[in-house]
Formats: structure tokens, C-alpha cells, sequence
């Protein structure tokens, strides 16, 4: 009977001690359990704003890019205002002339200061065309001196049928415009000029 009632306890005090182990157990599960869902949700709302940022800054980046753009075709638009001007004005005074227009060819790659000279050229600016005798390339080069520069050449479709002109005749060759812009393949600053040479008799 006393082994029966000591059984008896030793089986209580086993139960007691594994009702309090699975007791620890449970409570240990629902706390992962609840810091899982708490994770999960301050996950969620981090990646929430992190998309949102990420959308915020692309929709920024493309109002940045097309103020830019607007600010270039502006740019670009007022300086063909300015060269359309100046043609009317010289076309008026050279109406009897011969004339070619064109854009200066090779700026980019001529020395820094030849284009810092083209670079600040300005409508009505006068310019000098000088052929090459000795270019390489093309018995029809010309050359285009601003003040003390080379700062390029007459392209050489238009080269071939002005240098008769420029062995017979006077000349009065007109910068219309100088536009310069940031070339993002180049990676640098790119001048465009353009000309326009007019021949009259001598």
C-alpha cells in the first residue's frame, strides 16, 4: 500500500512537472509566435516606404529631367530667334550676293581655346575662311578663323562649291549662332555654329 501511495505521488509530482515544462513551452511558442506577426508588420510598412521613397525620388529625378529638357528647348529656341534675326538682317544687306550657309564642322576637336573662341561667338560676328592648301583629307578644305583661331572647317559638301567663290570673289562671312550644351555621350560641353558666307564681286 505504501509503494502504491508513493507511485501514486512520484506520478503527481511527474505530471506537476510536465504541465509546467509544457506550460513554459506554450508561452515561449505564442512569444516567437508574436514577435513573427510584429516583424512581419514592421517589415510590411518598411518596405511600404521604401517603395514610397523610391517613388517619391523617381517622380522627382523626372521633373528634374524635364525641367531640364524645357529649359534646353527654351534655350535652343531663343538662340534660333536670335539666328533667324540675324540672317534676315544680312540677307537684307547682301541681297545681290551669293550666299552658302552651314555649320562649322570639327569643334570638338579643336584646341580648348579655339573652342572657348567659338564658343563665345555671338550673331553678326565676322568670321575669315582661309582654304587649307595643305590639308591631307580634301584638296577643298577650308578653314574658319575667329580672331587668331582654327576653330574648324566648312563642311565638305559646302567646301567643294564655295572655294571657286573664294578664289574669285569678296566675302563677308556672318556667324548667325553659337549655341553650346552639354553632350551626354561626349560627356562634355558641345558648341554648334553656324555660318553664312555671302560672295559678291570684287
Amino acid at each position: 500500500m505504501r509503494m502504491f501511495i508513493t507511485g501514486c505521488l512520484k506520478l503527481k509530482k511527474t505530471q506537476s512537472w510536465l504541465n509546467h515544462n509544457i506550460d513554459i513551452m506554450i508561452w515561449i511558442i505564442v512569444t516567437i509566435l508574436l514577435l513573427m506577426v510584429i516583424a512581419i508588420i514592421f517589415s510590411g510598412n518598411s518596405t511600404k516606404k521604401l517603395e514610397k521613397k523610391k517613388e517619391e525620388e523617381s517622380k522627382l529625378q523626372e521633373e528634374a529631367y524635364a525641367k531640364l529638357m524645357q529649359e534646353k528647348a527654351d534655350r535652343r529656341k531663343k538662340a534660333y530667334n536670335e539666328l533667324t534675326e540675324t540672317r534676315n538682317e544680312f540677307d537684307a544687306e547682301y541681297s545681290n550676293s551669293t550666299s552658302f550657309e552651314f555649320d562649322v564642322a570639327g569643334i570638338f576637336y579643336r584646341t580648348y581655346e579655339a573652342q572657348q573662341e567659338a564658343k563665345y561667338l555671338y550673331g553678326g560676328k565676322e568670321v575669315k575662311l582661309k582654304h587649307d592648301k595643305n590639308n591631307r583629307h580634301s584638296d577643298y578644305a577650308i578653314k574658319i578663323i575667329a580672331e587668331k583661331y582654327h576653330i574648324g572647317f566648312v563642311p565638305d559638301d559646302v567646301a567643294y562649291e564655295i572655294l571657286p567663290y573664294l578664289q574669285k570673289y569678296k566675302y563677308k562671312a556672318i556667324v548667325l549662332l553659337s549655341f553650346t550644351e552639354f553632350d551626354s555621350i561626349k560627356f562634355d560641353d558641345v558648341t554648334e555654329v553656324t555660318i553664312k558666307a555671302y560672295f559678291f564681286d570684287k
